[in-house]
């Protein structure tokens, strides 16, 4: 069974073409990995996973641990952003996941969201983006489109 393709619009080329991971029931992981050296904004990962699983809503959003006094962590809770995404004609929920560590950036990801086919049935999806700012996580989260 196959599910539709939910991927990014008008990516920088320096993407390149994605990585694909699928399953047998049609579900899917696709990646794209930038070089961080042309880009602006400097993204460096993207991704999408769809799946046929239904997933729980989210009325919070997840807290982040973050280097805090030498050898401890703190746990900083976290507030969902919104982003319109004109060619899903929805609004988007995602949030901060991830702190950068050495030669990473930071981490966001959409809440799961789902998609109805034509035919009725609910395909559920899930983007992330390693970027270095929250602006930069909207923009490319705004250009999610059903491919």
């Amino acid at each position: 069974m196959k599910i539709p393709i939910v991927d990014f619009a008008k990516i920088p080329s320096a993407f390149g073409k994605p990585f694909w991971r699928t399953g047998s029931g049609g579900q899917y992981i696709m990646s794209y990995f930038g070089n961080a050296k042309t880009l602006v904004g400097t993204s460096y990962s993207l991704s999408v996973l769809g799946c046929e699983k239904p997933a729980p809503v989210l009325d919070q959003a997840c807290s982040v641990m973050e280097p805090g006094l030498p050898g401890k962590s703190d746990e900083s809770p976290r507030t969902w952003a919104t982003v319109q995404v004109p060619a899903l004609g929805r609004t988007l929920r995602h949030q901060f996941t991830n702190m950068a560590f050495g030669d990473a950036n930071d981490t966001w990801q959409t809440e799961p969201f789902t998609i109805a086919t034509a035919d009725g049935k609910t395909d559920l999806y899930q983007a992330s983006i390693e970027c270095e700012n929250t602006e930069v996580s909207a923009l490319m989260f705004s250009k999610l489109q059903v491919s």
